[in-house]
Formats: C-alpha cells, sequence, structure tokens
C-alpha cells in the first residue's frame, strides 16, 4: 500500500501547482477578452467614423449647392442613425472676396462618453446658402496664454492662445463651433478656427516688436472683451521683454605700434536689434585675449567689465612687433554663452585712409572722390615704396594697388557710385603673410537732398508747429510722391508719414504740452535727413511799431507785448530791445531795455537818420522774441502851400498852381489826386490843368493837361510817365 501511494503522488498535481496554472489561465483570459473588447470598440469606432464622415460630405454638397447669399454662416442640427445622435456643425469662414471656408465637423459619443468627432473642409468660389443663419449657442468665451510674457523680437518664439467656450446651459460647446481671433500689434496664427471636443480651440500669437500684444476671441455675438461671466472684461494682454541677444567686439585702433594700447569696444544688444537699455542697460561682458595684457603694468590676460548703457570698454596694451592678439568678448545669457571676437596687430606700422569729398553726386561735375592712404612707420617716418591694397564694396576704383610716394601716401579714385549708396573703402597693407593692417573711410553718393523747417519753432502748450519738409534730387530737382518719414523727440505728430506733393513738400504738425520741453524734430528719406527744433514756452512776445516809415530824424515808437500762454499781461519783466539800424532815444545806442507796464507793454523810441534803409528791431525775453521792421523813406519833407492858387478863366476855376517844399528827393510824381466841392459861380469844379514848381524858384511846369473835365467830387488825375521833381 505504501507502495502504490508513492507511485500515485507521482503522477498527480500538487495544489500549489494546481493555483499557478488557474492563474495563468486567468491572466491570458484576461488579455483574451480585453483583446476582445478594444476590438470590438474599434469596430464600433470605424463604423460611427464612417458614417460620420459620410454625413460630412453629404452636408458639405448641400452647401455648394445652395443658392442665396448669407454670410458668415453658421448652423447646428442632430441625426440619429442606428441609435446613435450626430451632432453636425456647419460654419464659414471668408477667405477673400467670394472665396469661403466651409467646415463642417460631426460628433458623436463613444460608449464611454467621451465626445469624438471628423472635421472636412474645403474652398467654395461664391458660395450662397438659402436659409437663416443661426447664431452658435455661446454664451462666455474666456481666454489664457501660454505664456504670458516672451521674449520680444525673437523669430518663431510664440504664445499659445487658448479661448474657452461654453454654451447657456454653462456646457462646453460642442465641437465644431466657429471662433475668430483678433489681435492688436501682433499676428496670429490661425485667425480662424474651430473648437475642440473639449470645447477649447486654439491660436499661435507672435508680436510685433516690443509689444505688446492684445488678443480678444469672438464667436457670434459673444465676445472674450464682454464683461464677465460672458468674456474677461478686457483683451488679453501678452507682453514681451527683450534679454541681450547678441555681442559684437570692435577694437579702435586695429593696429598699435610696441607701448601703445588699443580700445576694445563691447557692444551688446538686446534681441530687437537695439542697444541695452534701462534695465538691461548692465551686464557683465569677459575679455580674454592670447596677446598683449589688459594691464599696462601687469599681465593680465582676462578681465570683467560691466556694461554702462550696453558698451564695455578694456584697453589692450602690446609691446612685441609682429604679434597678432586675439580677443573675445562673453556675455552668459539664460546660462548660455554669447561671443565676438576682434584682433589686433602689433607693428611698426601705421595706415589712414581718407575721402576727399565724403559726398559726391551721381553723373554730375562731383561724381569722383579721391581715396588716399597714408602709411607710416614708428615714429612718424612715412614708408615708400610699399604697395597699399584696396578694395570698396559699393562703386569702382581706379586701381586695386598703389605704391606710397616719398610722403608715404598712395593714392586712387573712387566713381559710379549710384544715388543713395554709400560707399565703404579699405586700404590694407600686408605686414607678414596673413597679418594685415587696415582703415577705412565711407563716400555717401547723395541721390536727395532734404530740407526741414518749424513754424513757429516755439510754440505755446497745444499750440501746433508746422513741420515742412523738402525734398529735392541731386540736381535740385523737386521730388513728388515719395515717402518722408518724421520722427520727434518729444510731442505728437500729427503724421509721422507724409508723401511729398508736386512740389516735393510734405507736412506734419508738431504739438507740445509741456512748458519748458525741446523737441527735435527730423525728416527722412533714404539716406537724406534733416532736422528742426521746437520749444514750448511760457510766454508769448508780440512787437509792433507806430509809424512803420518814418522821414530821417523822426522817431518810431516799439511797443513789445508780453503774455503768457493763457494770455494774461506779465507786468514788471525786463524786455530786450535791438536793431541793426538806427538808435534808440532811451540809450542813444542799438540796444535798449524796458519794463512792462501793468498791461504787459514795454515801450521805446527808434530813430533813424539814413533816407533808404530798414531797420529790423527784435525784442527778446526769456527763450521767446519778435522783430517787426521800420523803413526811412527817401522822398522828405514834403509841404504844400496853402491854399494853391487858382487861375479863373471864362469858364471854370480850371487851372490850379502849387509849391512843394523838398529836402531830399528826387520826388516822382505820376499821380494827383484832387477833391473839391463847387467851384465860385456854384458849380462843381472842372480841373483841366495842373502846374507845380519847386519852393522858391518862379519855374512853373504843367505835369496834367486834360480836354474835358470831369464832374464830380472826387478826381484822380493820372500820367502816363511820372514827372521827376528833383531837390536843391
Amino acid at each position: 500500500m505504501l507502495r502504490l501511494n508513492r507511485k500515485l503522488s507521482k503522477k498527480g498535481f500538487t495544489l500549489v501547482e494546481l493555483m499557478v496554472a488557474v492563474a495563468i489561465l486567468a491572466m491570458a483570459s484576461i488579455g483574451i477578452f480585453q483583446a476582445f473588447g478594444v476590438g470590438f470598440q474599434a469596430m464600433a469606432d470605424a463604423k460611427y467614423r464612417t458614417v460620420a464622415t459620410n454625413i460630412a460630405q453629404e452636408k458639405l454638397e448641400e452647401v455648394k449647392n445652395s443658392v442665396k447669399v448669407a454670410y458668415p454662416y453658421y448652423s447646428i442640427e442632430t441625426q440619429v442613425i442606428s441609435g446613435t445622435t450626430y451632432t453636425v456643425i456647419v460654419t464659414t469662414n471668408s477667405q477673400e472676396d467670394n472665396l469661403e471656408q466651409v467646415y463642417v465637423t460631426v460628433s458623436w459619443h463613444d460608449r464611454q462618453g467621451n465626445e469624438k468627432n471628423v472635421q472636412l473642409e474645403t474652398l467654395v468660389y461664391d458660395l450662397q446658402v438659402d436659409y437663416a443663419v443661426t447664431p452658435p449657442d455661446v454664451d462666455q468665451i474666456h481666454l489664457s496664454a501660454d505664456s504670458t510674457v516672451i521674449t520680444c523680437c525673437v523669430v518663431g518664439e510664440v504664445s499659445t492662445i487658448t479661448a474657452e467656450l461654453f454654451n447657456l446651459a454653462g456646457d462646453r460647446v460642442p465641437s465644431g463651433t466657429p471662433v475668430s481671433f483678433d489681435v492688436n500689434n501682433g499676428s496670429v496664427n490661425p485667425e480662424f478656427t474651430t473648437t475642440d471636443t473639449i470645447g477649447k480651440a486654439t491660436t499661435q500669437l507672435t508680436i510685433n516688436g516690443l509689444g505688446p500684444a492684445t488678443v480678444t476671441a469672438t464667436s457670434g455675438t459673444i465676445s472674450s472683451n464682454d464683461p464677465e461671466p460672458h468674456g474677461d472684461g478686457a483683451p488679453l494682454e501678452i507682453t514681451c521683454v527683450p534679454k541681450a541677444g547678441e555681442i559684437v567686439l570692435s577694437a579702435s585702433p586695429s593696429a598699435i605700434t610696441p607701448g601703445n594700447s588699443s580700445t576694445i569696444t563691447a557692444t551688446v544688444t538686446d534681441t530687437c536689434g537695439d542697444i541695452l537699455s534701462g534695465d538691461l542697460a548692465q551686464v557683465d561682458v569677459k575679455f580674454i585675449t592670447d596677446k598683449g595684457s589688459f594691464s599696462n603694468s601687469i599681465t593680465l590676460l582676462e578681465t570683467t567689465i560691466n556694461t554702462v548703457n550696453g558698451i564695455a570698454t578694456v584697453e589692450l596694451y602690446m609691446g612685441t612687433s609682429g604679434e597678432v592678439a586675439t580677443i573675445d568678448g562673453t556675455i552668459t545669457v539664460d546660462a548660455v554663452d554669447i561671443s565676438d571676437s576682434t584682433t589686433v596687430i602689433c607693428t611698426n606700422y601705421s595706415i589712414s585712409v581718407t575721402a576727399t569729398p565724403t559726398s559726391i553726386n551721381p553723373g554730375g561735375d562731383n561724381d569722383t572722390s579721391t581715396i588716399t592712404a597714408v602709411l607710416t612707420q614708428s615714429g612718424g617716418s612715412p614708408a615708400v615704396g610699399e604697395t597699399i591694397s584696396f578694395t570698396t564694396d559699393m562703386g569702382s576704383l581706379s586701381a586695386a594697388t598703389a605704391t606710397t610716394d616719398n610722403n608715404g601716401q598712395a593714392v586712387v579714385t573712387l566713381s559710379s557710385l549710384s544715388g543713395g549708396n554709400i560707399a565703404t573703402i579699405t586700404a590694407s597693407y600686408e605686414i607678414t603673410p596673413g597679418n594685415t593692417i587696415s582703415d577705412t573711410a565711407t563716400v555717401q553718393c547723395t541721390e536727395y537732398v532734404i530740407n526741414i523747417v518749424a513754424n513757429p519753432n516755439k510754440v505755446i502748450p497745444g499750440s501746433p508747429s508746422t513741420i515742412t519738409a523738402t525734398l529735392t534730387n541731386y540736381e535740385g530737382n523737386l521730388a513728388s510722391n515719395r515717402r518722408v518719414d518724421f520722427y520727434s523727440t518729444k510731442g505728437i505728430l500729427s503724421d509721422t508719414s507724409v508723401y511729398t506733393n508736386s512740389n516735393g513738400i510734405a507736412v506734419t504738425t508738431l504739438t507740445l504740452n509741456t512748458v519748458g520741453d525741446i523737441a527735435n524734430v527730423s525728416a527722412n528719406f533714404g539716406f537724406a535727413s534733416d532736422s528742426v527744433s521746437v520749444t514750448c514756452i511760457n510766454f508769448v512776445l508780440e512787437v509792433s511799431a507806430d509809424p512803420e516809415s518814418i522821414s530821417p530824424g523822426e522817431s518810431s515808437e516799439i511797443t513789445a507785448l508780453l503774455t503768457n500762454y493763457s494770455g494774461t499781461p506779465q507786468s514788471g519783466q525786463i524786455i530786450t530791445f535791438t536793431t541793426d539800424h538806427g538808435t534808440f532815444t532811451e540809450t542813444s545806442d542799438t540796444a535798449a531795455t524796458a519794463v512792462t507796464n501793468g498791461s504787459g507793454e514795454a515801450v521805446v523810441h527808434l530813430v533813424l537818420n539814413t533816407a533808404g534803409t530798414e531797420a529790423v528791431v527784435t525784442a527778446e525775453y526769456d527763450v521767446v522774441e519778435d522783430t517787426v521792421s521800420v523803413e526811412c523813406t527817401e522822398s522828405i519833407y514834403i509841404t504844400l502851400h496853402d491854399p494853391p492858387s487858382l487861375y479863373n478863366d471864362n469858364y471854370s476855376d480850371s487851372i490850379v498852381y502849387f509849391s512843394i517844399d523838398l529836402h531830399g528827393g528826387p520826388l516822382d510824381i505820376d499821380k494827383v489826386k484832387i477833391e473839391w466841392q463847387t467851384d465860385h459861380n456854384g458849380y462843381p469844379s472842372r480841373y483841366r490843368e495842373i502846374y507845380i514848381r519847386r519852393s522858391g524858384t518862379n519855374s512853373w511846369t504843367q505835369i496834367y493837361d486834360r480836354d474835358h473835365a470831369n464832374n464830380g467830387d472826387i478826381e484822380t488825375l493820372n500820367r502816363n510817365d511820372p514827372y521827376t521833381l528833383h531837390g536843391p
């Protein structure tokens, strides 16, 4: 019995073995059942997706075959097929005139309750729909950005804008609901899209320049700008902050003699290409050199300098002729090193290059520039018989090389430079193979000339100054229909870009609002530029003369009226007067001062003694001034002898005699005006002849003879040729 039991135990399973076998079978069964479940779900999803795709295709055909115009279009409907509810949304987005992009989104819920969808789209020309447009059921739109702060001016850096849409019931809207994005100071891609399966729509924002950018999302009649709870109450603002983006090293000079130094300059610009300023103005620059030293007393191959307004400088000293130093400058931004390098040669030679003239005209008499390179040795002695190489990035040079003369000079000529271009000419000398020293000069070819004026150049707060820019080409011809760009350091310009009219003139206005501000206004067109300054003043000064025409020895009363910009007279203020001719009676000099009275007036008196002159009188107070002109007449002291003698003939008082006292002269008489009432018989006078003589002489001259008299109260008698009465 005992042996039989042992045989049976060898052929059976232990309990542990049986449990392991059951567990393996269970796990295999679960996998099989899961595989069947996934397969059934995939088959169901495929069926639903096929049905949804067919619905979308049919809806696209329906829209394309519609007959009436109604833009933009939106519709939503449901279809129940085989017990499954499909939501169908159709929306359109205008691409250009008569070209619409049509979106059809069909969504449904799978067995787990998750929303699924398919979306088809197409472009339709001259789309027409024949049913009323129903706005989408949207009650709330909320915007968010990732991130809300990006780096300014970095190509490809974007912020993801997400719009979340909810319907009147507070639920997320179905997929396919249209959303439009609008941006200020930036761009979004796409501008139009539809919501996904969880009621969200996204776009990518790129900011222009320094930003910030603001984004708004709309769907139907609801906007993200709407007050809560319908929207956020304001556009979503995304800012950008520039950061250090580039370092540029330069050496001046690039070649030095032993014992001298070169200034190494690191210029750090931000991601927008501007030199660092504001909070970014200071950044550490590490300088490293392989030759020479950053100290004149000890060996210093490495130093760190903090920039000031984006600029850091260090002196490099070299003592061995023939050495070439390579200097590296490095900044660290967000744990990334940004570097640049430059070289300095230590040599017994130095080179300089000049251009004469530095500005030429295309195709005119002044269309070439002489380029002169001077090569010297240590101590300043000229290097004779050496070859200098010349290159230019614009125009043509008369030769590529030239040999230095007894003065160490090598000369070539620059020509064929196009209008508006600036040529950079480089003169180089090879010290040893591969090591050269060089210098550059620039020549500008002027195609256009611009001139800017401000009228007035001093304004009170809120009062505009007219800024006029006149553009001509290099031959002086007016340039019309050219865009002139204006810029001002202060105030507000009415227009910053203006096209010139047929007279080559572009006009804008500048308004300053703060007393003491000085605006520097520039006008630019290509390489042509000019500027003018306008000052905002607190006071207004007006000067007048009474009379404005006097005889030698007579005086004119000069009155200066001083008010503030509100028009209130300013009393007790000292006004300074100057004149370019004559003198003031108060000082017997060409300058005088006077104090304003309670009416804001200051008065002086100007005397002129020279006939034929014109004085310009200037009144000044603080930064304001005004001028007036006073004339000293040539013909003076004219006195008619009263009364003129009349000769009575048989018909009327027809002949008039009169004498003139004339001091100075001569006097040209071309018109005589006679006024009367009646003659001695009570009839209107009819003068026919007029005679004149200079007082103290007996010689009468007839200056007027009329055949037929005129009746009336006033008669003006004209001579065809003026009669000249000479003085003593």
